[in-house]
């Protein structure tokens, strides 16, 4: 006696009278690929957006050396003698 598996008909009934879900549904194979392609370009943009920063900022400082000095609009002066202290440095060498 050898071991076979049983025939079932069900079995055997539902395979015949439906066919594969990819078959069945073409239109849900190309949701999930396009959903796949989407998951995948917005991870490589938030990649290439995460990694590119710096090199946007140095693109941005590089025009805006090209342009040369400003000619007119808000100037700000920032002060860094305080309380005299350039004009004591040279005199006093324990400062």
């Amino acid at each position: 006696m050898e071991c076979q598996p049983i025939a079932s008909e069900s079995h055997s009934k539902f395979s015949d009278e439906h066919p594969p879900w990819a078959e069945a549904y073409p239109w849900a194979v190309a949701i999930i690929v396009v959903l796949g392609l989407l998951i995948v370009i917005l991870v490589m943009g938030a990649f290439y957006l995460y990694t590119g920063t710096e090199m946007f900022q140095k693109i941005n400082n590089l025009k805006k050396r090209m342009k040369g000095l400003p000619k007119s609009g808000p100037m700000t002066a920032v002060v860094t003698d305080i309380e005299g202290w350039t004009g004591e440095l040279p005199g006093n060498q324990l400062l």
